[in-house]
């Protein structure tokens, strides 16, 4: 197997914080770190649809109701809004209409019904709103999650995942991982991680299984039944700051600090490829580039990809043309992928 040398991964001025996908995959929404508005792009071409200004503070996370043209965005403030997909327009904001005003909730998280939508943030508890008249229905308190990153519901809307770290304001004791059951709000278990903060969750489509990620390279999993360890994803050479399943749930997408987004066979636990973004270093303004390699060294990428990285086959440097001739497949990339699926 070839020996692959990546150079000049992609930077942006603002880290991009979030990403979420619409039911129907057409469109996507992505907030910045520091930004104070969020962009709604069409999927198929990559073109920018709406760009909906957040009132100067920064958005956190999105979420997209599963029947409808909603989005809910979740702000450092600690209101929620809901905005209108197609017009960028803002419908209701779910504000800090209870005791809890010190809470400030940027995380959101639609029920499958569509008819709470949970919201977290630095303190230990989750809050499900109805969704229809912005009430507040319940608060739930977390044992051992202490300040909430990532939230997610299963499937079936019968369980609540939350992640983040297990003593506020003190992340050196180690990340943690809660479910609690979605209709009570109790804490079904609890689990201590490695990882020294947990940054994304997601429930596997059977709801067996919960994936999570954060502070450490590796991705874990775990059974929801009992909360036992199962097997984790190793690959990232920097920590993960987000993973998500594909709609049929057999493939793991996960991004990561390292500057790749890597696809992982959930049934096998199997690394299927690694796509990294690239810039050109001489010229900060030129078109981003990228390119997605298999475990097997084959590749795929756009029209310039191959000046940013090196092969060595055998201990020997492979010109552009040879490795181009020997490995350039976007077919068996293609194909890994949809074979997954």
């Amino acid at each position: 197997l070839p020996n692959i040398t990546v150079k000049n991964t992609a930077s942006v001025k603002r880290s991009v914080r979030s990403v979420s996908v619409s039911p129907d995959a057409k469109t996507y929404v992505s907030t910045q770190s520091g930004g104070s508005h969020l962009d709604i792009w069409w999927s198929e071409t990559l073109t920018k649809i709406v760009k909906t200004d957040i009132n100067n503070d920064s958005a956190s996370t999105a979420s997209f109701l599963h029947n409808k043209n909603v989005l809910a965005i979740g702000k450092f403030d600690g209101n929620v809004r809901t905005f209108n997909v197609a017009t960028g327009k803002p419908i209701m904001t779910f504000s800090k209409a209870t005791k809890l005003d010190d809470n400030r909730d940027w995380l959101v998280a639609f029920s499958p019904d569509d008819q709470i939508l949970i919201t977290a943030g630095l303190f230990p508890y989750l809050r499900f709103w109805d969704v229809n008249s912005g009430k507040l229905v319940r608060n739930a308190s977390l044992k051992l999650v202490a300040g909430t990153h990532c939230v997610d519901y299963s499937s079936d809307g019968r369980m609540v995942a939350c992640g983040g770290f297990q003593d506020i304001g003190r992340s050196d004791n180690g990340g943690a991982v809660e479910i609690l059951n979605a209709i009570t709000g109790k804490t079904m278990f609890a689990i201590k991680t490695k990882a020294r903060l947990i940054k994304s969750i997601v429930f596997s489509k059977d709801n067996k299984c919960l994936i999570a990620a954060g502070q450490g390279t590796n991705i874990g999993i775990w059974r929801t039944s009992d909360g036992k360890f199962l097997r984790s994803l190793e690959g990232h050479t920097a920590e993960v700051n987000s993973i998500s399943l594909s709609p049929n749930g057999r493939v793991l997408a996960s991004a990561g600090a390292d500057n790749t987004i890597r696809f992982w066979g959930i049934e096998s636990g199997k690394l299927l490829a690694t796509v990294y973004m690239l810039r050109n270093s001489r010229t900060q303004n030129s078109k981003t580039e990228w390119v997605a390699f298999t475990p097997d060294g084959y590749y795929s990428g756009s029209a310039n990809c191959e000046k940013f990285f090196t092969l060595r086959q055998n201990g020997k440097s492979l010109s552009a043309n040879e490795y181009q001739h020997l490995f350039n497949r976007p077919d068996i990339v293609t194909k890994t992928l949809e074979e997954a699926h």
